[in-house]
C-alpha cells in the first residue's frame, strides 16, 4: 500500500527595493525599521529561512544574522510589513 503526503510550506522573502517604495513611498527605510544608511540593502529580495519564518509568524519579527562584515552589528531585526509571501510550494513524499 503506497500512502502519498502532500506537504505545503508558506515560504516569505524581504521584499524588493521596488516592492518598498511602491508600498512605503520614499521614506520606505523609516516605515519598514530598515537600517538609514543602507548596511541592510544586501537583505533585499532575500527568502527567510524555516527559522526566521517560524520567528516572524508567531512574533511577528525576524532576527537575520548579519552576514555582510562590514560593520560590527550581529543580527538584523525584519518586521512583518518588510516581507511577502513567496508562491507556495508542495513536495509530495511518497511511502510504502
Amino acid at each position: 500500500m503506497f500512502i502519498i503526503k502532500c506537504v505545503i510550506m508558506e515560504r516569505y522573502r524581504i521584499k524588493t527595493l521596488k516592492e518598498m517604495k511602491k508600498e512605503f513611498g520614499k521614506d520606505w527605510r523609516r516605515h519598514t525599521g530598515f537600517n538609514s544608511r543602507g548596511m541592510m540593502d544586501y537583505l533585499l529580495g532575500q527568502p527567510l529561512t524555516k527559522e526566521q519564518t517560524r520567528s516572524l509568524l508567531t512574533t511577528d519579527y525576524a532576527h537575520i544574522e548579519n552576514d555582510n562584515g562590514e560593520n560590527s552589528i550581529d543580527f538584523w531585526i525584519i518586521c512583518k510589513d518588510s516581507v511577502t509571501k513567496v508562491k507556495r510550494r508542495v513536495s509530495y513524499e511518497k511511502s510504502i
